[in-house]
């Protein structure tokens, strides 16, 4: 099975384990980078190096 190479919202939240609010709010929040590969979608490399508790922790702030 081949490694998914580009994550959409979706698929982003969910490889972390975290919410889409939670993940969106990161982004506009400047904690993840903008989309680098196409309109709302993610390369595997800033996905995986993505901290998944400062993305949870983003929307109690």
């Amino acid at each position: 099975m081949a490694k998914r190479e580009v994550y959409d919202v979706y698929g982003a939240a969910s490889r972390l384990r975290v919410s889409v609010a939670a993940w969106r709010w990161a982004v506009g929040s400047g904690l993840v980078p903008v989309a680098d590969a196409g309109e709302w979608s993610w390369s595997r490399a800033v996905v995986e190096a993505a901290d998944p508790e400062a993305v949870r922790a983003a929307l109690r702030v």
